[in-house]
């Protein structure tokens, strides 16, 4: 047998076959790094001038095209730009590469109107902006007051989930950096009202709000303590306004797990459950596991908008994202679902009582799974109260 082995050309006289492999074989090397034609692969060699054009290619491509694969662009951004914070780190904690220029650019996507991107480019700013060193090299602290505004119009549009308080935390912990460094106070004025707005937004005003000594507190906590059940409905109304009323997902989970326990504690007091039993004190309850489903477990809302100008009007469907991170962060909201339910399980005859309450321990039961064990129990004695008193509910409607 003959071998024929063909000498590649020297590569200054490349052939064109030869320079069209080694294009191929260039841009299928990016793809396996995670990058893209025109990007520079990202690696332990990556220098930050590659870094920095990657950066830059990348923020043209999002500000040109906000909707086609943001995604994929974000991603790319976000491993650059901690590529590059690694690489300053690592060689002496020198953050010059992170010039005014380069934050500027990375900053305006913040100003961007779609908000899936917003929502991804708010999680890159905190896993990126959180290294307080890239924000302490800045000479020019007015850059980092834009940074500040570009956070809350994210807020602001993001209202109600994770990543909106995750950053107007970090939009705290910035102004109190600023506030704190800033020795001429020449951004004391707007530092303060800033201060002031961010407050409003964060859970700590939502903790003032209702707090025990909140006149709203006082009398939802006396209407909870009356005798009658005029006085209990009256506070379960008092308290479907306020959920109606709360300016987040957060604020309702918040009065949920932490100012809701206290009442339900005094209307569904044990001497109470004999003198209260009747169809009205059933209904009452059903008006209450309605209101869990509405606020504490929806899955989707239908909101009516009209358009100024035109009159015309239109319904939109919304579902809640990230339901169950969300949910977490308020774990104490267990406690009052399992006053709530514990109650009901106390009128097993009342099947659409039952009913209902199997959909919410069962939506528990997938929420918060390290209170499993603490469920199965319930799911039992329900299932067994719904087979043992059932007539009107076939089996099926339970799947």
């Amino acid at each position: 047998f003959f071998f024929l082995m063909i000498r590649r050309p020297p590569r200054s006289t490349q052939s064109r076959s030869s320079a069209a492999s080694d294009v191929y074989k260039r841009q299928y090397q990016r793809r396996v790094h995670g990058g893209s034609p025109g990007q520079h692969p990202i690696g332990s060699e990556t220098l930050p001038s590659d870094y920095i054009s990657n950066i830059n290619g990348l923020i043209k491509t999002l500000k040109v095209n906000e909707y086609d694969n943001f995604r994929e662009n974000i991603q790319r951004l976000e491993e650059n730009l901690l590529g590059l914070y690694k690489y300053c780190q690592e060689n002496g904690a020198d953050f010059s590469a992170f010039d005014e220029t380069l934050l500027k650019k990375v900053i305006s996507l913040g100003f961007k109107k779609n908000p899936l991107l917003l929502h991804e480019i708010g999680r890159l700013f905190l896993k990126v902006f959180t290294k307080v060193e890239v924000l302490q090299k800045l000479k020019n602290k007015r850059v980092i007051i834009d940074f500040i505004n570009a956070l809350i119009i994210i807020i602001e549009k993001l209202e109600g989930l994770i990543v909106s308080t995750d950053l107007i935390e970090m939009a705290e912990d910035i102004v109190a950096y600023m506030r704190a460094n800033d020795s001429s106070q020449h951004y004391g004025d707007i530092l303060v009202k800033i201060s002031e707005g961010l407050a409003k937004k964060s859970l700590k005003s939502i903790h003032a709000k209702y707090s025990r000594t909140s006149p709203l507190v006082v009398k939802m906590n006396l209407l909870s303590r009356g005798e009658d059940l005029a006085s209990k409905v009256a506070c379960m109304t008092q308290l479907a306004q306020q959920l109606a009323e709360a300016t987040s997902y957060n604020e309702q989970l918040y009065l949920f797990a932490n100012v809701l326990p206290d009442f339900l504690m005094n209307i569904f007091r044990a001497d109470g459950v004999q003198s209260n039993a009747g169809p009205a004190y059933t209904n009452f309850l059903q008006e209450v596991l309605q209101l869990v489903e509405r606020f504490v477990f929806p899955t989707s809302y239908a909101i009516t908008i009209e358009h100024a100008g035109n009159g015309l009007i239109e319904t939109k469907n919304f579902s809640v994202v990230l339901e169950k991170a969300l949910l977490l962060r308020h774990a104490k909201i267990y406690y009052s679902l399992a006053i709530i339910l514990n109650h009901v399980m106390l009128f097993p005859g009342e099947v659409a009582l039952q009913v209902r309450a199997l959909h919410i321990i069962r939506r528990m039961y997938y929420l918060f799974p390290n209170l499993r064990s603490l469920l199965r129990n319930p799911i039992v004695l329900v299932l067994s109260n719904i087979a043992v008193f059932s007539v009107q509910f076939p089996l099926f409607f339970l799947i």
